[in-house]
């Protein structure tokens, strides 16, 4: 397993953990082996699907991917504040607020991609 697959999982379990949260994940994937997206809704913003790439390293912990994949659930659960001011809306309707690269079209979710 790699480290974005550890990501994912540690994020993924904390929000399991965390019982008392308003996020609603659509769909988290590799982006990379060094990076992780995932698409949610939060109930408490009327933004519809939000997009969040994460990208290490660093860990939020040296060495530990699971620390990232905690702190990144952490983040989701949280109001998104300033991360919303100027969402990257693209084509699918997904407003991107963080780790996008400039230049480069936000990241497809494997399961939304148009059909050929």
């Amino acid at each position: 397993m790699n480290d974005a697959e550890i990501v994912i999982r540690a994020m993924l379990q904390t929000l399991a953990n965390w019982q008392d949260h308003d996020v609603l994940i659509h769909e988290a994937w590799t982006d990379s082996p060094n990076s992780a997206c995932v698409v949610f809704e939060h109930s408490r913003a009327d933004y519809g699907p939000i997009g969040y790439r994460v990208a290490f390293p660093p860990h939020a912990v040296d060495e530990n991917p699971c620390s990232t994949g905690e702190a990144w659930a952490l983040e989701l659960i949280e109001p998104l504040g300033a991360l919303a001011e100027n969402p990257r809306r693209d084509s699918l309707g997904i407003a991107w607020v963080a780790g996008t690269i400039p230049g480069m079209p936000p990241p497809i979710p494997p399961t939304w991609r148009p059909k050929n």
